[in-house]
C-alpha cells in the first residue's frame, strides 16, 4: 500500500520518493521488499451503478406523524411508512 509521508511516498518508510511516478519507476524496475515487480496495473474492479428506483417511495404509503418546525426550504415532519 502507498503511504504519503513529509518526505514522499512509500510502501516502505526507509525508502521515499518525491512522486508517485518515482515510485512507481523503482518498483518497476526492483522488488525492493515486495513479492514481484510491478509488471502491470491491477484491473479496477467494476462496480454496478446505484439504481434510483431502489430509493423510490409510494407517497400513498407514507403517514404524517409529527410537524417539528418550518424553515427556508419548507416544513419539517416525522413521516412513519406504513408498509413497515
Amino acid at each position: 500500500m502507498v503511504r504519503e509521508g513529509t518526505n514522499g511516498y512509500f510502501v516502505n518508510p526507509s525508502t521515499c520518493f518525491p512522486g508517485i511516478t518515482d515510485l512507481l519507476d523503482h518498483y518497476r524496475q526492483h522488488r525492493d521488499g515486495l513479492c514481484c515487480r510491478l509488471t502491470e496495473p491491477c484491473p479496477r474492479r467494476w462496480m454496478p451503478p446505484l439504481q434510483l428506483r431502489d430509493f423510490e417511495v409510494n407517497r400513498q404509503s407514507l403517514r404524517l406523524q409529527q410537524a417539528l418546525g418550518h424553515g427556508s426550504f419548507g416544513e419539517f415532519s416525522v413521516i412513519l411508512d406504513s408498509r413497515d
